[in-house]
């Protein structure tokens, strides 16, 4: 029984729940056998049910893709659920499962590709961790087998550590560790204001002595974080940015700074920001590049050499190693940078009058910038690289980022020639039926919509009308005009499942919760969500210090019943305060 439990393909959570009810009657019946024998037949049963269950779904799924032969248009339960059991399907031997997988990594739904190697690590973080009750900072020195670092391995594959949490059991007790030790934003705001409280001074950036409880440093939070403290209306964002306001970085707090935000982005240099002391970036630069030239300091280097940028010649050196390695050059509006952060497009676009044939390198670029130039398509040839793009990403351009092989933007050749399409052609029949079909909504049509839209699934940052208009947009843009139509059965459905919760709201749906289920739910877990589609774990982790202090009737019977489950609920925070 414990085998057939173990070795059958559903999440962990069913797994333990089964091995501990197993468990449990080994215990419980521990000296009548015949009373164990019938507990034992009755989880075999509900055991064959949720197995028979997912594979009913399997194949339902599997089906499916024969059918059609991709998931595009797949929705409602069979999108949901194979969303949240991607991750079993991918460890399945099976050959539905692989077909679908495969299927999915094609189209970069919700899969990674995991191999064996991945595994291994993953099995030498659970051990590190077995050991050691902690898992390597980013900055430690602890290194795999293969001699990669362990914690660079964990700040890139984090997020897919948590999605592979139900099924491998070494990425399930990962993801607990993240789930007990991720902080929030406010968690971090609060742990800052009491060191300031304590301690009357805050880390500098370049500081990496003062860490938060889950080991990050919060020096560099600090400065990725001053903007967003500044426009809060929090007491203890106050407090912070005042201490702040009264120092200034120094000169390599500054260039520490301007590293990190170069390295995120290469335009930073010839911005209008500032550093987190409200210095101007350009001033700094200004008033300090010449020190910055003469110091022995690699961030002081890639900082200058970014700014002085490569010459004409090194520029031509790199295209010709891009266009060797890629056999083509980028147009003027992709973003192919070049070593210094300039983008290669716009040089080629401002400088083809200036190229000559003298060497291999400018000779090579000519001839291949003039043949992309001399090369004109038909109608006919650019019909069939619409049609080619709107079979292959189920919509066509909005905007003129997608270009035909030969450099023109597609967009406009669709809008100058719209009327112009033969219906009696199949592909241009296509193009002309999708362009009729995302004719622009007006509101009334657009409520009808969002309303069939919410009965089917949940909201998300990607949901669009059957025009394009972004779902969220259209929430915020006209959120007044839809209250005023609140008494409507259809707009109430609405604004019931599209807007986000209020605090109290949350409070009572989070206290339903708990009370149902008995537990306090982790931050990320599925299962637990209120009805707006938003995580009750991670609200109630961000909220522990309102709800402690807090004294309203249903925040005094949530706050009793967090006790109830567990007594040290508030301890952190009874201790600090």
């Amino acid at each position: 029984m414990k085998d057939r439990i173990m070795n059958t393909c559903l999440p962990l959570s069913y797994k333990y729940e089964y091995l501990k009810s197993y468990n449990d009657i080994l215990i419980t019946f521990k000296y009548s056998s015949f009373a164990m024998e019938e507990s034992l037949r009755a989880l075999e049963k509900s055991l064959s049910l949720d197995i028979l269950k997912f594979n009913v779904y399997l194949n339902g799924i599997h089906n499916y893709l024969k059918r059609y032969g991709n998931f595009y248009n797949l929705e409602g339960e069979h999108y949901n659920w194979l969303k949240e059991n991607s991750s079993i399907l991918m460890f399945m031997n099976d050959f539905r499962a692989y077909d679908i997988v495969s299927e999915l990594l094609k189209e970069k739904k919700f899969v990674y590709k995991v191999d064996d190697k991945f595994i291994l690590r993953l099995k030498e973080l659970f051990m590190f961790l077995n050991k050691y009750h902690k898992l390597p900072k980013q900055d430690d020195k602890f290194k795999f087998k293969d001699g990669s670092y362990m914690g660079k391995f964990i700040s890139h594959n984090k997020k897919k550590i948590i999605f592979l949490k139900e099924a491998n059991i070494y990425a399930y007790d990962i993801a607990l560790y993240f789930e007990k030790m991720d902080l929030s934003f406010d968690d971090k705001l609060k742990e800052t204001y009491e060191f300031l409280y304590f301690h009357h001074y805050l880390p500098s950036i370049s500081s990496n002595e003062v860490l938060f409880t889950n080991g990050e440093v919060m020096g560099l939070w600090l400065g990725h974080n001053r903007n967003r403290l500044k426009n809060m209306n929090d007491f203890m964002a106050r407090e912070i940015i005042k201490c702040l306001d009264k120092r200034k970085l120094s000169f390599y707090d500054k260039l520490d700074e301007l590293y990190d935000k170069f390295v995120l982005d290469k335009d930073i240099l010839f911005s209008n920001c500032s550093l987190s002391d409200g210095t101007l970036i350009k001033s700094f630069i200004r008033e300090n590049k010449k020190r910055l030239s003469q110091i022995s300091n690699d961030k002081a280097f890639q900082i200058i050499k970014a700014l002085n940028g490569l010459s004409f010649e090194e520029k031509v050196k790199e295209t010709y190693d891009y266009l060797i390695k890629n056999n083509s050059l980028p147009f003027k509006d992709s973003r192919v940078f070049f070593s210094d952060g300039t983008l290669m497009g716009v040089f080629l676009y401002d400088h083809f009058d200036k190229f000559s044939s003298d060497d291999i390198y400018t000779k090579s670029i000519i001839c291949y910038l003039n043949k992309r130039r001399k090369r004109k398509l038909s109608f006919e040839e650019k019909i069939d690289e619409v049609y080619d793009y709107l079979i292959k990403n189920k919509c066509l351009p909005t905007n003129n980022k997608a270009l035909f092989s030969n450099g023109e933007v597609i967009y406009y050749f669709i809008s100058r020639n719209k009327d112009k399409l033969n219906l009696e052609n199949f592909k241009e029949k296509a193009i002309y039926e999708y362009l009729e079909s995302k004719k622009k909504l007006n509101f009334s049509e657009k409520i009808i919509e969002l309303y069939d839209l919410l009965n089917e699934s949940v909201l998300t940052n990607d949901s669009t009308f059957s025009d394009g208009v972004s779902v969220k947009g259209f929430l915020k843009d006209n959120k007044d005009r839809i209250y005023e139509l609140k008494d409507n059965e259809i707009v109430s459905f609405i604004i019931q499942n599209a807007f986000k919760l209020s605090f109290d709201e949350k409070v009572i749906e989070a206290y339903n919760y708990i009370d149902i289920n008995g537990i306090i739910p982790f931050q990320s877990n599925m299962d637990a969500l209120f009805s707006d589609g938003t995580f009750i774990g991670y609200w109630l982790s961000n909220h522990k210090r309102e709800i402690f202090l807090l004294t309203s009737v249903d925040v005094l019977i949530l706050k009793e019943k967090l006790l109830e489950i567990n007594p040290q609920y508030f301890d952190f925070k009874v201790k600090k305060l």
